[in-house]
C-alpha cells in the first residue's frame, strides 16, 4: 500500500455504513475524547433518516481505542437497525442488515500514516462489509 509520508502517530480508517449512502451523508467523527477509563472514544455520525414523518433516526457507531489507537470495542446505536430496515423497505438498500455487516462496522483499520486515498488497497480494507447480503 502506498502512504503519503506524513508524521502521524497512527491513522485510523472507519468503515462507511450503507445507511449513510442511503441518505447521501458523509460520515464524520462527531465527538472525540478520552473517557474515565483512559480510552480514546470516537463517535462517528453517519446520517439521519426521517421515517414516515416521525422522529428523525440518527445512525452512529461509537469506537473505543486504547492508547496505541487499537480498537478495543465498538457499539452501534439502535438507530442503525431501525434506519437500515426502513431503507430496505423503501428500496434504497437492497438487503436486510446482517450480523456480519454489523460486525464489519465495528472493525477499523489502523495504518502507520495516511494512505493514498485512491489506492485500491484502501477500498479493499472494507469491501466485504456487506459481502453476505441476505435479501
Amino acid at each position: 500500500m502506498h502512504f503519503t509520508g506524513g508524521k502521524e502517530f497512527a491513522y485510523v480508517l472507519f468503515p462507511r455504513p450503507d445507511t449513510a449512502d442511503a441518505v447521501k451523508a458523509k460520515p464524520r467523527v462527531d465527538q472525540l475524547y478520552v473517557d474515565s477509563r483512559g480510552r480514546v472514544v470516537a463517535k462517528v455520525f453517519s446520517g439521519i433518516t426521517n421515517i414516515d414523518g416521525g422522529l428523525p433516526i440518527q445512525t452512529q457507531v461509537t469506537y473505543f481505542f486504547d492508547r496505541e489507537l487499537d480498537c478495543v470495542a465498538a457499539e452501534i446505536n439502535d438507530g442503525f437497525g431501525q434506519a437500515h430496515s426502513w431503507h430496505f423497505r423503501d428500496g434504497s438498500l437492497d438487503h436486510r442488515v446482517t450480523e456480519r455487516e454489523k460486525a464489519q462496522l465495528k472493525r477499523t483499520a489502523k495504518l502507520p500514516t495516511a494512505p493514498d486515498g485512491n489506492a485500491p488497497e484502501v477500498l479493499e480494507l472494507f469491501t466485504d462489509a456487506c459481502a453476505s447480503k441476505e435479501p
